[in-house]
């Protein structure tokens, strides 16, 4: 009988290669740290690849206002629709969090010329009902899994090679993962060419 995966393992295994969405909002929430900053960085590139002509915005919640906010998000002379990286979402202040709202409920609603966001949230309680606030008026939000179990990580590994149809032993795989278990950046720097298994967007 086969022993049953973690959770984390178990998300690694039915998340999708390629998520295909129009939606102009995105949240990448908790997780292992490493790979949620990996997503994040995944989705900037990929929406900047749809649209190159786009500006790259990046704002940190813990000090920007709700008039950076709205500034970003707005035409400018460089460009009329800009990409708004958000790091640290949790820590947004209450008119941050009112201004970003709406501003998924009209883009969400009308995506047409409209400036992407993509969020990043460390995990835990702290600010989430903004996320929540944020998905109800449609936001996609991405959970990245924690990778806390030996399972997970040793499935990670195993990703890692696959994606580049390369083929590691098991036992080869676990001594990686005995080795480096706590540090993902560098498990996935040792697995050749590795490519995270986090959802890549490609924008439509």
């Amino acid at each position: 009988m086969m022993a049953r995966l973690s959770t984390d393992a178990a998300r690694l295994n039915t998340m999708p290669k390629t998520s295909a969405t129009n939606t102009p909002f995105h949240i990448v929430f908790g997780g292992d740290s490493y790979l949620n900053e990996q997503t994040v960085r995944d989705q900037c590139v990929a929406a900047q690849r749809k649209y190159p002509d786009a500006e790259l915005i990046e704002l940190d919640a813990m000090g920007a206002d709700h008039y950076a906010f709205d500034e970003a998000v707005s035409p400018s002379l460089l460009s009329d629709r800009a990409i708004v990286k958000i790091v640290n979402l949790q820590g947004a202040d209450e008119k941050l969090g009112d201004a970003m709202v709406e501003y998924c409920r009209q883009a969400c609603k009308d995506p047409t010329d409209c400036s992407i966001v993509i969020c990043q949230h460390e995990g835990g309680v702290k600010g989430k009902r903004l996320v929540d606030q944020l998905t109800k008026a449609g936001a996609d939000k991405q959970v990245v899994p924690d990778l806390k179990k030996a399972d997970a990580k040793l499935n990670f590994v195993m990703q890692c090679f696959d994606r580049r149809n390369r083929r590691v032993d098991p036992m080869a795989a676990q001594q990686l993962v005995a080795v480096l278990g706590e540090k993902t950046g560098e498990l996935a720097a040792r697995s050749p060419s590795c490519v995270l298994i986090s959802t890549t967007i490609q924008w439509d």
